[in-house]
C-alpha cells in the first residue's frame, strides 16, 4: 500500500494519471482483432468463431 501511494505520487509529478497517458493522440477508438480468424470484434468472444483470444491494432492475413 506505502508502495502503490509513492508510485501514484509520482506518475502524477511525471505526466499525469495513466488515463491520459493511455488515450490516443488523434482520438480513435481501437480496434480488436481475433487471432483466430481475423474478425473484427469488440465483444469477449468473437462472434464468428468463438474464440477469446484478440489483438489491438491491424491484422493482415
Amino acid at each position: 500500500m506505502f508502495m502503490q501511494g509513492i508510485m501514484l505520487k509520482r506518475m502524477n509529478a511525471i505526466g499525469g494519471s495513466m488515463s491520459s497517458m493511455l488515450n490516443t493522440s488523434n482520438g480513435s477508438s481501437l480496434k480488436y482483432y481475433c487471432m483466430a480468424c481475423g474478425t473484427q470484434h469488440k465483444e469477449t468472444a468473437c462472434p464468428k468463431c468463438g474464440s477469446k483470444m484478440k489483438r489491438v491494432g491491424s491484422y493482415s492475413f
